[in-house]
């Protein structure tokens, strides 16, 4: 699983996260991994300059997995879905704090 580091020169949405900055970016899942640790999501989506970009984060115990109200695991969500992902940069990479399943 690649965890892109380009994230950076894409404007994301921000908010405010337990005093880091977490970002957002909509995309649709090509991978999910739970049968390693950590586990992992990782996401294809558009850049402003209709460029595509792969997403990848870990996806830790903390982070929320919610398909409409109804909390998921990690392993309910299937390849091809549309997600929100929300996911804060960290110096071991991207990690997950929510996945919103559309």
């Amino acid at each position: 699983v690649v965890l892109a580091g380009l994230l950076l020169m894409l404007p994301f949405q921000a908010v405010a996260s337990s005093g880091s900055h977490a970002r957002k970016v909509d995309g649709e899942v090509v991978a999910v991994n739970t049968y390693d640790t950590p586990n992992t999501i990782v996401l294809r989506t558009m850049t402003g300059h209709n460029r595509e970009l792969i997403i990848g984060a870990t996806v830790d115990s903390a982070a929320t997995i919610k398909r409409g109200t109804q909390p998921v695991s990690l392993s309910d969500i299937q390849v091809g879905e549309q997600v929100m992902l929300s996911y804060v940069k960290t110096p071991d990479g991207l990690v997950a704090r929510s996945i919103k399943v559309r």
